[in-house]
């Protein structure tokens, strides 16, 4: 009985540890997201602001300001943008009023951001590019101007936790789409029995077991052999929020699943060991597990990494007739003929938070260009469907569009439905408006009016469908020093070690969103 409430005490502080580190933590992922409803308040596109660098050719025109040229009847493509009753200008902060808040947050310390707003057909509405790509060095004190880089609309960034939008879960929707991959399918079924087995064999290796025992790891198994796909992009699987591969020793005591090697060969025989943490369907918890999981059952299934696959769809949304431009994109981007200066920076300090934090290979340097969360990079190689993807706002935002209809030819309609109806548990406490992973919005005559997802480097991404609209909006918010709020510090809860870029109102996305008024939706036929 002791060996198993050792190994209980054990999951039970990787659930603890994890549950803050993962992608999308509580810092994050729990703000509150205004979704106010529309106002009779709106900005002409001509307002004044101030000065932006112009939008590459191809990539939808801008003017000085950033604004979209409003008073051409075209996409930049060519088609013709439909008129709408309802417009962006209802509900958007005035942009004018984005640019000011985020400019004077930049002067004040804030390091850098970037905005896109695009409609449907490909027309940038609103385009721009703030601070610094680089501005602190590996001490958090500021670089000298002349040092420090600039962002441009072409900077990537670590897109983080929201990455799951775009990566993982893009790719298993998209096979669900085409058939080559079931909701319903079970995930023994795709990376073989070992995935029980190797957890059951395991666990039952444990010395001194007792009868009880024996059943409870059984009824463990049959719990993991009942997981599906579909408990995957909903995060109702009962894995833990992360699984901590990159760590030797937890609570002074060796971690049976460090993945020494830092392989993702290694990564994947360790999921398959991995035991729950609960029974699954009882609860919904963001989950690495899940996403590198998910990672590896679309390699399955394609019979190629999940970056070659992604790859293949970024190229046919370049043949889109209207969605092009997929330009600044993606893992790894030291491999691929980037340098420092094309991408934005995030912790100062490696992964160590000044000093507190220690595993081996722990970096301790200005983490630049390389994927800042602590699984894609030691764990899967700065590939995985948690995080690791780089890229800038337009390019997402042309990976966003997608989602906006089945007529894009990304994902049918059955599976938007799906990934847009809010997870059903069988104990939940409270009602869960998420979906796949999508957190919902929903307007007073309860439509979705906007479903969105952000992560842990202050990235967030947003597809509003009653607008035909998409925005992303990306920060390195964690490139600055930390703010200690407490003077005691615990590698098991880092809530009080908050990044000085988290503080400013530049880094919250609900800053993009006018204020909650009473006023009633009017809905159009």
């Amino acid at each position: 009985m002791k060996n198993f409430k050792r190994m209980g005490a054990l999951l039970m502080a990787l659930l603890m540890v994890a549950t803050l580190e993962a992608c999308g933590s509580s810092e994050s992922t729990l703000e509150s997201k205004v979704w106010p409803p529309p106002t009779a308040q709106t900005k002409e596109a001509g307002e004044p602001e101030s000065s932006g660098e112009m939008s590459e050719p191809g990539l939808g025109e801008t003017n000085d300001s950033g604004l979209g040229l409003a008073s051409e009847l075209n996409s930049p493509n060519g088609a013709e943008r439909p008129t709408q009753e309802r417009t962006y200008l209802e509900i958007l902060t005035p942009f004018q009023t984005i640019d000011k808040l985020v400019s004077e947050d930049v002067k004040n310390g804030f390091p850098g951001a970037q905005l896109c707003v695009m409609d449907g057909m490909g027309y940038i509405l609103y385009s721009k590019a703030w601070g610094n790509a680089l501005m602190y060095n590996e001490y958090g004190v500021p670089l000298p101007e002349s040092e420090r880089i600039p962002v441009t609309k072409q900077t990537m960034f670590d897109v983080g936790g929201t990455s799951e939008v775009f990566t993982a879960w893009y790719a298993a929707l998209h096979l669900i789409s085409t058939g080559e991959l079931g909701f319903d399918t079970r995930i023994v079924d795709i990376l073989g029995d070992d995935y029980v087995e190797r957890m059951k064999d395991g666990l039952l290796d444990l010395e001194s077991l007792d009868t009880e025992e024996i059943q409870k790891i059984e009824e463990m198994a049959e719990w993991k052999r009942s997981l599906t796909v579909e408990d995957l992009l909903r995060n109702r699987t009962g894995n833990a929020a992360g699984p901590d591969f990159h760590k030797s020793v937890i609570d002074g005591e060796p971690n049976p699943y460090f993945n020494e090697s830092g392989t993702r060969k290694e990564s994947l025989e360790l999921i398959k060991r991995l035991p729950l943490m609960n029974k699954p369907r009882v609860e919904q918890m963001a989950s690495d597990i899940d996403a590198v999981t998910l990672t590896f059952v679309v390699e399955k299934v394609t019979g190629k990494r999940l970056d070659q696959y992604l790859n293949e769809l970024w190229d046919q949304i370049d043949e889109h007739p209207t969605i092009r431009g997929i330009d600044y994109a993606t893992f790894n981007p030291m491999e691929q003929m980037y340098g420092p200066t094309d991408v934005a920076a995030t912790e100062v300090s490696g992964n160590t938070r000044f000093g507190l934090v220690s595993f081996p290979r722990v970096r301790d340097d200005v983490v630049d260009g390389e994927v800042h969360d602590e699984t894609a990079y030691y764990a899967m190689e700065g590939v995985s469907g948690n995080a690791g993807l780089f890229a800038n706002a337009e390019s997402l935002c042309r990976m966003l569009t997608m989602y906006l209809s089945p007529e894009y030819g990304m994902f049918s309609q059955e599976v938007l439905d799906e990934m847009l109806t809010p997870t059903e548990l069988t104990q939940p406490e409270d009602k869960v408006n998420i979906g796949m992973p999508w957190y919902l919005e929903y307007d007073e005559n309860g439509e979705i009016c906007e479903y969105w997802m952000n992560g842990f480097t202050r990235c967030y991404a947003g597809v509003l469908p009653q607008y035909n609209l998409v925005m992303v909006y990306l920060t390195n918010a964690i490139h600055s020093p930390v703010a200690w709020t407490s003077e005691e510090f615990s590698e098991h809860d880092l809530a009080h070690a908050r990044f000085a870029g988290t503080l400013y109102e530049a880094s919250q996305q609900g800053m993009l969103f006018q204020p909650e008024v009473d006023t009633k939706i009017d809905t159009k036929d």
